[in-house]
């Protein structure tokens, strides 16, 4: 019993090691160079990467064919890209330098123009985060500081002093309404967007790299130099559960849009992906000779990520094997609303002539219920468990899959 007990474990991590598929394999600049920020557009269809100095390089990729679409040399006075990020909206990009300088892209043009350089009047920065109205910005910097701006104007809305040391981390939740930290003095905290602190989480034993929300803000996830990462709940501080395994940092972490996986790349040269209900690791990845793997994305739109390692190397994977192949989120702008849900969905963004038909699906991909689409484009789930489920609309010509949750 004892030697089967071995080969099943044998296979079990076989797989998880192969069921990822590379996609393609670009470089963040012209030399070798570490990359230090990834980011998705927000319709899935573009990689942006930022990578190490000097001088530093954005560049933007297609997600589809690995093709270098935008390839920006920041100034020379200027060191490496600490952080990259769009706006939800598609109309920005930002930049975030770590000798303090906030650079924000217009792209409502065929490419980036560069809209407004700020300085943050600080020694350094590492992270920067949009409203998820994009209408402002906020960035995690040395001195203690985040620090708030207005996109349209380019002023300074907040400067809160938010750690003991450096703010490595920012995020928006969601729902717009807060705003979490992670510092230097081994803590994550969590403020609204005027600055006024509402929980600090203690618990890490170590410099705390990144913080996520969950896709229903109901918790926070984050990863630190003590290896592990911590699930927090957001509204009682409470610590929910450390996931072990990391052998080194924990640097970037990304969370599935349906909330059920956590995406973490690790100074150990690995980049994986943990179960989020039972915090057991399904995957152990990376590519030969890319080394530590500094910063993680997770595709808004499909089952790929993105990753940016020490050797210069920004890596698509299709994770679809490990995930399911029913993962998708938020396709065409339409987005069930609110989400979590209880007795029906309702959606925005959709059309009635588009869509006739619907199924829902279990995160199994199981077939729990299907019909055709009311008029009013609300349908009725008061059967259905609380869990996690996709609702596949369709016609005879396009499809598009939302990820919800029943609670």
């Amino acid at each position: 019993m004892k030697k089967i007990k071995i080969i099943i474990a044998l296979i079990l991590i076989q797989y998880a090691s192969h069921a990822q598929s590379l996609i393609w394999n670009n470089t963040s600049h012209p030399n070798p160079r570490e990359v230090y920020g990834v980011a998705f557009s927000p319709d899935g269809t573009k990689a942006l990467s930022g990578s190490e100095c000097h001088e530093t390089r954005l560049r933007l990729w297609d997600v589809q064919t690995g093709g270098l679409l935008w390839d920006y040399q920041l100034d020379s006075t200027m060191m490496c890209t600490a952080g990259v990020k769009f706006s939800s909206n598609g109309m920005y990009l930002a930049a975030l330098e770590e000798l303090g300088h906030l650079l924000l892209f217009d792209l409502s043009g065929a490419l980036p123009v560069l809209s407004n350089s700020i300085f943050t009047g600080t020694a350094g920065a590492f992270s920067v985060d949009f409203a998820p109205a994009s209408n402002k910005v906020a960035t995690g910097c040395t001195n203690n500081k985040l620090i708030i701006y207005d996109i349209a104007s380019g002023l300074q809305l907040h400067n809160i002093t938010a750690h003991t040391g450096y703010v490595y981390s920012v995020a928006w939740s969601h729902n717009g309404q807060y705003i979490a930290t992670a510092g230097q003095d081994n803590k994550v905290k969590l403020w609204d967007t005027s600055g006024t602190l509402l929980q600090t989480f203690n618990g890490h034993t170590g410099d705390v790299f990144d913080v996520k929300f969950t896709p229903n803000d109901d918790f926070l996830i984050s990863g630190s130099q003590d290896n592990s990462i911590k699930i927090w709940d957001r509204a009682t501080g409470a610590l929910v559960h450390t996931i072990a395994g990391h052998t080194d940092d924990v640097r970037s972490i990304a969370i599935s849009p349906n909330g059920n996986y956590i995406l973490s790349g690790a100074a150990d040269a690995t980049t994986r992906i943990w179960d989020f209900n039972s915090h057991a690791q399904l995957a152990n990845f990376n590519q030969t000779g890319a080394g530590k793997v500094y910063t993680v994305a997770w595709s808004p739109t499909e089952n790929k990520v993105v990753t940016g390692t020490q050797f210069n190397m920004v890596l698509l994977w299709d994770i679809s094997q490990t995930v399911g192949l029913n993962d998708v989120v938020e396709p065409y702008g339409i987005s069930v609303y609110p989400n979590p849900v209880h007795d029906f969905i309702q959606f925005n963004n959709i059309s009635e002539k588009v869509f006739t038909n619907y199924e829902i699906y279990s995160v199994t991909g199981e077939l729990v219920q299907s019909g055709a689409l009311p008029a009013n484009h609300q349908i009725k789930i008061k059967n259905l468990v609380p869990s996690s489920y996709s609702v596949r609309l369709l016609n005879k010509n396009k499809q598009a899959v939302i990820n919800f949750i029943k609670y």
